[in-house]
């Protein structure tokens, strides 16, 4: 039985699905995050979107709600979009509103930037949004929303796994796990970009390659050694839990880079005395020596606006991986984020100027795919998933003969994760 998308999406599905709308669109996604105070949860914010083009005055706070909108969810917005200092905001649904409060809606919308957006399977219309961040052709487009929304809700059920883990496991490392994920989700309420890179820093450093910790600790407490553990969560659809560990170090360099991005715009954009020029400099170097190179040539590159959005596509939607016999997905990459081409795998290899790595990021297999180390299956499978939308049927494994095996195993890894999900949809 095929896996299909559901017709009429949960209310997780659905919020699965206006993530992966706004990367077809081109924006920087980042989900599901919460404000803690200690074990108190303030709020919790669907999506945050940042473009490629204006990433300061354009970002847009996305809440995805599967039933109704009234005037007090408008108002909600408006004050989470003001304590954020977030320039819009918009209410997504799978309805229209009723035809005797949309003049309110719309009224509203124009008086506290709160834009109220109609998204459904049935009239699929991005045109609601208020804007595109990158014009990708509409039949790519598609593809990549629909297969960015079988990774989504694959990274879903990876956290459901963990949170079952990190609550029943006795395992010494599952507490720094569970708190390494709440500080990335908190270093976004940092009020400065080089704040928020600081505190994931510093959540690093409190957990260390989080992932190897505890496949360290459940290899000495079973029969498995450490290598085939990480053989399953790299590319068969066992250990969900840890599969989210290593998403989360990916999510932590992923934002790194998006807000040393944002501090460097802001800084050009800033002028000021040279109190204020010290100011900056004093903030930068308060950063890791590798972090700091990273951002000279971030600066320094013609397409650094692109670079953030790059790697997370790459990442979480094209699986970590591209052909070397052919530019086919080079040229889906280029078209999708608006880097030529020939430009693209030099802007992959400065992950390894941010986030240096002593054998590198980088492996070449078989002369025929290379391939990002650490990544887990469930992107590994969505990346599959994609390929399979963008060429027909057989015709990319022949492009690499040698190595197609990996890629369905990688498919059929995800398919297995995400069958019986929908099939209760």
């Amino acid at each position: 039985m095929p896996i299909r998308l559901p017709s009429e999406p949960r209310e997780s599905t659905y919020e699965d699905l206006i993530a992966a709308c706004l990367t077809g669109l081109g924006f920087f996604v980042e989900a599901n995050l919460h404000l803690r105070d200690e074990t108190t949860e303030i709020l919790e914010l669907d999506v945050v979107a940042t473009p490629v083009i204006s990433p300061l005055d354009d970002v847009l706070l996305v809440d995805a709600k599967s039933g109704k909108t009234g005037i007090a969810d408008i108002f909600k917005m408006f004050g989470w979009r003001i304590f954020l200092g977030i320039p819009r905001a918009c209410i997504v649904r799978p309805t229209a509103p009723d035809s005797s409060k949309l003049r309110s809606l719309v009224k509203l919308g124009s008086e506290t930037s709160v834009h109220v957006a109609t998204v459904n399977l049935k009239d699929f219309d991005l045109s609601c949004f208020p804007s595109k961040s990158v014009e990708i052709p509409d039949e790519l487009r598609d593809k990549v929303i629909g297969n960015s929304w079988y990774g989504r809700m694959g990274k879903r059920l990876c956290l459901q796994a963990f949170t079952q883990f990190t609550k029943r496991s006795d395992l010494t490392s599952t507490a720094m796990a569970r708190d390494y994920r709440w500080a990335i989700e908190q270093s976004f309420f940092a009020r400065q970009p080089l704040e928020r890179a600081r505190a994931v820093y510093d959540a690093y450093q409190s957990a260390a390659g989080i992932t190897g910790v505890v496949i360290d600790e459940l290899a000495g407490k079973s029969d498995t050694s450490s290598t085939a553990l990480w053989d399953q969560v790299r590319d068969t659809n066992e250990r969900k839990a840890v599969q989210f560990c290593l998403m989360m170090e990916h999510t932590a360099r992923l934002r790194i880079v998006k807000n040393s991005l944002i501090h460097l715009i802001q800084q050009e954009n800033a002028g000021g005395t040279k109190e204020d020029a010290l100011r900056w400099l004093l903030d930068e170097w308060s950063m890791p020596a590798s972090c700091q190179r990273g951002m000279a040539l971030l600066q320094k590159n013609e397409f650094r606006n692109h670079i953030p959005f790059l790697w997370q596509l790459f990442i979480e939607v094209f699986g970590g991986f591209y052909c070397l016999t052919e530019p086919c997905d080079v040229q889906v990459l280029s078209e999708c984020t608006g880097i030529p081409a020939e430009h693209i795998p030099e802007c992959l290899d400065l992950y390894g100027q941010f986030f240096p790595n002593s054998s590198g990021w980088f492996m070449t297999a078989k002369n025929e795919l290379r391939i990002m180390k650490n990544v887990p299956a469930v992107y590994h499978g969505t990346g599959a998933f994609l390929r399979d939308s963008l060429f027909k049927s057989g015709e990319y494994a022949k492009k690499i003969p040698r190595m197609a095996w990996l890629v369905g195993k990688w498919h059929n890894a995800l398919y297995s994760i995400l069958e019986p999900e929908l099939k209760t949809s």
